[in-house]
């Protein structure tokens, strides 16, 4: 009996379902598997790589990734589970699983999208991302997919796992699922000449999971919550922002619209990521749509067609775009955009320089603006305010999918992650310059991109041991950030591993005195948050901008970020500003509804330098702008 138990093979794991059989032996490039909460996903990966390790040895080598470290950890002690029967060896830091014949799966998180850059170089054999939803840009994801190469000939592969929502919602489905939303076809990518396919997994196919648990989930949430949990339903979006978004309700189908309802612009700036340009009017409550309600009846969306991949085009260029969009006789009342794009630096606004629409500043207050929003979605007297024409695609595509954001939730998911900055950062503060770090905890004000002083909050640690590179400038000011914190300049928005080339000037929030990157150790100590950084040299720049000199990498650091809810935006100690905002917020905070009150011709200013001599003359006062 003995001998019969020892020659008997061991079985550590084995699928207990026809979605789990498949993808063991599908020969698909990609596979994303799951759809629906506990499906056996995680199994599923972990037992897909056993398979694959026995069968290549030594030369199988894997890469286990999720969002957080958090997530990470649980995965790994479920592979423990499964793989110390077989005598695999377990490495902590770092995560690493070495099985007994030599193959290897490491363990990773990419918290930040930038971290993927760690991967350039390495090389995989299988690639497995669980709860692809939980990543906001497939760019990681593709970078990874890089790595997929073997000097040994073994068959490389990308293996994901995910659920409906989450703030990648809107990518994973339009690459899995809308091509084929049952599941089970292959999806010839033409450009790559590679195959993927959606493996639809549910709760129903896990034999592990009895009533009990399906009980549990349907007592968690909305009935369409539980649909998407339960069912795969990729049509309802999990943790959205606006749930009160209802296609059946807010959607109609284009019309002729009165040519006396006033009519506006809403814009949204966008170079590498896509622009937004909204045509919006104003019912007089003559027509079908109640009084005051807004109808979104025309969108231009400057996008690659790739997710979040913006046109590059310069702003002259998108003026004429956008006048080219509209009927000759289109009576448009006013022109709202990001208040960014009102800035003039050494020459003409971003604004200016669309000739032909008078660009009117929106108000950039983020929580105010969407809760105006949740107001019109809901309506009154069981009418919606806002109603969105069916051929405004991506608007209805990227609405309902917008997430809350976890570290305020009262806000919106940014889509990207938060870009941060080391300890040291210094920021311009009503109080002084401060850095960043020792701004924990507390609340105070900033400088805004409009150089006003802005209201600050959740001053905090973002991260521990980021990835982060080193920028200098050409007066000497350096900081040191995550490779994704995005600048303005010139050109836009521009990541800051882009500060090169044409890219490479930063444009400065103030023409006061710009402080240092010197400082004293007592002003970094981050229990002195009252007071100002003293004794600190400062140096004013000579022109508009600064020239980004050098990009290096700078190790890991402990990073941190900071809120500022009105506007959004703040300036470090440079004048350097970081900033992100919205164009269906800016329509409804433009007051749309009210008679709009039209700029003045605003032709382009004096250079940077005259406006600073008399910005320091004494008449003139602080405050250049009013020159």
């Amino acid at each position: 009996m003995g001998a019969d138990t020892q020659s008997r093979p061991l079985i550590a794991w084995q699928p207990g379902s026809g979605p789990q059989r498949a993808l063991l032996a599908c020969p698909a490039f990609e596979v994303f598997f799951g759809g629906a909460r506990g499906g056996g996903k995680t199994d599923a990966m972990l037992g897909e790589w056993a398979q694959h390790a026995g069968k290549y040895g030594e030369h199988a080598i894997g890469l286990m990734v999720r969002r957080t470290r958090l997530q990470l950890t649980e995965t790994f002690e479920r592979a423990k589970a499964i793989y110390r029967p077989l005598g695999a060896v377990f490495n902590e830091v770092p995560m690493r699983i070495t099985m007994p014949n030599g193959a290897r799966l490491n363990f990773a998180y990419l918290e930040h999208d930038s971290d993927a850059e760690n991967y350039q170089g390495h090389s995989y054999t299988r690639v497995y991302i669980e709860e692809a939803g939980n990543f906001p840009s497939p760019a990681p994801i593709m970078k990874l997919m890089a790595a997929l190469r073997s000097g040994a000939g073994v068959p490389c592969r990308m293996r994901l796992t995910g659920n409906p929502g989450g703030p990648g919602h809107q990518w994973v489905k339009a690459r899995y699922i809308d091509p084929a939303p049952m599941g089970w076809t292959p999806i010839h990518d033409p450009q790559t000449g590679l195959d993927r396919v959606y493996i639809p997994s549910r709760v129903t196919d896990n034999h592990y999971l009895g009533d009990s648990y399906v009980a549990q989930l349907r007592q968690s949430g909305s009935a369409e919550l539980v649909r998407a949990w339960l069912e795969g339903d990729w049509s309802v979006v999990a943790g959205a922002y606006f749930p009160e978004f209802d296609p059946f309700k807010h959607i109609v189908q284009p019309q002729a619209l009165p040519r006396h309802w006033t009519r506006f612009r809403s814009f949204d700036w966008g170079s590498a990521r896509p622009f937004c340009c909204l045509w919006i009017a104003i019912s007089d409550g003559t027509d079908v749509f109640p009084a005051n309600a807004a109808i979104v009846y025309r969108e231009w969306y400057g996008s690659t067609g790739e997710p979040n991949m913006g046109l590059r085009l310069p702003a002259e260029a998108v003026g004429r775009g956008i006048l080219e969009q509209e009927d000759a006789d289109e009576a448009i009342s006013m022109s709202v955009c990001d208040p960014a794009m009102m800035r003039e630096d050494g020459g003409p606004s971003m604004a200016e320089r669309m000739i032909g629409i008078p660009w009117v500043g929106a108000d950039n207050s983020r929580v105010a603006g969407w809760d105006q929003l949740r107001s019109r979605l809901r309506g009154a007297d069981g009418k919606p305010g806002l109603y969105v024409f069916s051929t405004c695609t991506n608007l209805i595509r990227t609405l309902p999918a917008m997430q809350h954001d976890t570290h305020r939730p009262e806000d919106l998911e940014g889509g990207e992650d938060h870009a941060c900055f080391a300890a040291d950062t210094l920021i311009r503060t009503r109080a002084g310059v401060l850095p960043i770090g020792a701004m924990v905890g507390s609340v105070g004000q900033v400088m805004g991109a409009d150089r006003q002083w802005r209201s600050y909050c959740a001053a905090r640690l973002t991260r521990q041991n980021a990835k982060v590179v080193r920028l200098t400038f050409s007066d000497g000011w350096h900081v040191t950030c995550t490779p994704d914190h995005r600048f303005l300049t010139a050109a836009g928005w521009v990541l800051a591993s882009n500060l090169h080339g044409p890219s490479r000037y930063v444009l400065v929030a103030t023409g006061e005195k710009s402080c240092s990157p010197a400082i004293n150790s007592e002003a970094a100590d981050t229990k002195g948050r009252e007071h100002a950084v003293a004794s600190m040299p400062v140096t004013s720049h000579p022109t508009s901008a600064l020239e980004c000199t050098s990009i290096e990498p700078a190790g890991r650091v402990d990073v941190y970020c900071l809120t500022v809810p009105d506007g959004a935006a703040f300036a470090l100690a440079s004048g350097a500003i970081v900033h992100n905002c919205d164009a269906l917020r800016y329509g409804i905070m433009g007051r749309l509804w009210q008679a709009p009150v039209l700029p003045k011709a605003n032709p382009v200013r004096d250079s940077w330098d005259r406006a600073f001599a008399r910005a320091m003359d004494d008449d003139a006062g602080d405050d250049w702008r009013t020159v």
